[in-house]
């Protein structure tokens, strides 16, 4: 089970390793996603029976309605999860089986956080963890160049002025900076970095310059 997991990381690895070229401000504004509001989206195919998917819709439900939700995000949960809810709501909420994750730059990069903090939390003979839902911005459709919501927030600044500008994510954490002026590039992979490898990484690539 255990290098099935392996194997699930490593195709979204895949999936998200591809980088385009970066693209100007102009570009970028074609490309991004409004800053405003997600569309959460079940995944019905990842082993999960109808009574578990139940509660998936209505913990989105939830989400939805408190507005508590930003994209890129995703949910991964063991179905062992549901065994403890059953018997004992408390201990399910305590247990790290249900683990969400957001604000990250692509959903492959949500995903994969949500399923290794599953399976960091989950025992040995627990089912193991899987993607249960995303959460995309509204009217989503893959593009070249994705930002998280925070990041397409700070994208507003970035075009405020002229001159030369970069801006940097980590493909694989929540981290990006804005960087404008002199070596501009160079500064904002340098504060990109710095915050991603908090996260323990330090991937970062520019992705939007000018």
């Amino acid at each position: 089970m255990r290098r099935w997991i392996a194997g699930v990381l490593g195709a979204l690895a895949l999936a998200g390793a591809a980088r385009a070229e970066p693209v100007s401000g102009a570009e970028a504004t074609k490309l991004l996603f409004a800053a405003k509001g997600a569309d959460f989206a079940v995944v019905r195919d990842g082993g999960l029976d109808a009574g578990q998917l139940a509660v998936i819709e209505a913990i989105l439900a939830q989400m939805r309605a408190q507005g508590a939700a930003n994209y890129y995000g995703a949910i991964a949960v063991s179905p062992a999860f549901f065994e403890m809810m059953a018997a004992d709501p408390g201990q399910a909420a305590l247990s790290g089986l249900l683990q969400a994750a957001e604000r990250f730059h692509s959903v492959q990069a949500a995903a994969r956080a949500a399923l290794r903090a599953c399976e960091a939390a989950r025992k040995p003979g627990q089912a193991p963890c899987v993607l249960a839902a995303q959460v995309l911005p509204k009217q989503y459709t893959a593009q070249p160049v994705q930002l998280s919501v925070a990041a397409t927030q700070a994208f507003r600044d970035y075009r405020k002025g002229r001159g030369a500008k970069a801006l940097a994510i980590s493909p694989a954490t929540t981290a990006f900076a804005v960087a404008k002026g002199e070596a501009a590039e160079t500064a904002a992979l340098t504060a990109c970095n710095r915050s991603a490898q908090a996260q323990g990484a330090a991937d970062c690539v520019v992705v939007v310059k000018d």
